[in-house]
């Protein structure tokens, strides 16, 4: 009879650990799943083309902030902001194309992003000076950010990532901020 039991508990122990595997691989799987639905082509087309439209608004911002500029403090200070703001962006949009597996350049062909200024453009910025440079730096900034904003909203429409779509909602908001105070220096 003991001899009994001991197959009998052996069979037990056996089973207990075949469904504990069975719900551990179970939850892995779903974990693995989730973490790859987590994501759409929206998502990687934003991210892919948000870098580079942000290391275009970071460059324009390290050029506000060259002592030699001449630039406006209000001004200044926003580029500062700029620069935090959006290099903490670019950081996190290159994670998610890496957690993604996604290459971090999108081939665009000939389009243009929304608001990237042109070589052109931009080496005429690079020659104004004080007011002139606040006045100009200020209208291509709006110009920028509401490349930004349109591509944001593209993504609220589209994407599928949440942390994503957070992201996008915050560049909206802080770009719409940065905009109605680079009115007033475009205006001087």
């Amino acid at each position: 009879m003991t001899e009994v039991i001991k197959k009998s508990l052996n069979l037990r122990t056996l089973g207990i650990g075949a469904v504990v595997a069975v719900v551990l691989l179970a939850g892995l799987f779903t974990q693995l799943r989730s973490t790859s639905e987590n994501f759409n082509d929206a998502d990687v087309m934003f991210a892919q083309m948000m870098m580079p439209h942000h290391e275009q608004a970071i460059e324009m911002a390290t050029m506000a902030l060259e002592p030699d500029r001449g630039a406006s403090r209000d001004l200044q200070d926003i580029a500062v902001a700029i620069v935090d703001t959006q290099s903490s962006e670019v950081d996190q949009l290159r994670n998610y194309l890496s957690e993604w597996h996604a290459p971090s350049a999108h081939s665009h062909g000939d389009e243009m992003m929304q608001g990237v200024l042109s070589d052109d453009e931009m080496r005429s910025l690079g020659e104004k000076k004080q007011q002139a440079f606040d006045r100009s730096w200020a209208k291509a900034m709006i110009q920028h950010h509401r490349g930004a904003i349109a591509m944001a909203r593209d993504v609220l429409l589209a994407g599928k990532n949440t942390s994503l779509r957070t992201m996008a909602q915050g560049i909206i908001t802080t770009q719409h901020r940065e905009i109605d105070q680079l009115r007033v220096i475009a205006r001087r």
